[in-house]
């Protein structure tokens, strides 16, 4: 969200857009650079939990507790990815927290290009591969969690990532409806 305050006869716009440049656009629109500027970035709207000022235990705990709701509903929607009990669960979906956060921010810088071409759609191929690497890993430390193919692990990274979404937002809106009661009282 960006909101602006100036002088002159637009007193106050409000405008939702998502980057910084408005501000070189506004100014070029009507001339002049903004008096005062509130940037309320998505910085706002990010979970709690992923902002830097988390302690990085927590924001460990809360992605691994979404990843293993996410493989338990990926499961239960896709019949290529198979769990054997909790401890399965547990185990890989530590491997795949521990995976996504050291693989994917190198992946991303390599796979640039690709990311460009496809207006960002090669991370759901970078997340299946992720959890393709998980289920070998899985395969090879005698985790039982197993992804059969591709087609599954791409299917599974999607059910993943939009559980994991989902369930980022409803949290951060209870989050919020939680501290607003409290802080009325």
């Amino acid at each position: 969200m960006l909101s602006m305050c100036c002088n002159g006869p637009e007193a106050y716009t409000r405008v939702q857009l998502i980057g910084r440049s408005y501000l070189l656009q506004w100014a070029a629109m009507y001339g002049r650079r903004p008096s005062v500027a509130f940037v309320h970035y998505w910085s706002q709207t990010e979970p709690p939990w992923d902002r830097r000022n988390a302690p990085w235990i927590v924001r460990l705990m809360v992605s691994w507790g979404l990843a293993m709701v996410g493989f338990l509903v990926a499961e239960a929607l896709i019949s290529g990815i198979d769990i054997d009990g909790w401890q399965a669960l547990l185990a890989a979906a530590a491997i795949f927290v521990a995976a996504r956060d050291l693989l994917r921010p190198l992946l991303l810088l390599l796979t640039c290009p690709l990311q460009i071409l496809t207006f960002g759609l090669f991370i759901f191929v970078i997340n299946a591969g992720i959890l393709v690497l998980t289920a070998w890993l899985s395969d090879r430390w005698g985790v039982g969690f197993d992804v059969n193919g591709f087609v599954d692990a791409f299917l599974g990274a999607l059910v993943i990532s939009a559980v994991a979404f989902l369930l980022s937002r409803l949290l951060v809106r209870l989050l919020r409806r939680r501290t607003s009661s409290t802080d009325s009282v």
